[in-house]
């Protein structure tokens, strides 16, 4: 899932509270 790499999907990360680097 997105949720497990911002750098691919950071929206879909931001959205789901994910604060990954």
């Amino acid at each position: 899932g997105c949720e497990l790499c911002v750098s691919k999907c950071p929206t879909k990360a931001i959205s789901k509270g994910v604060s990954y680097e």
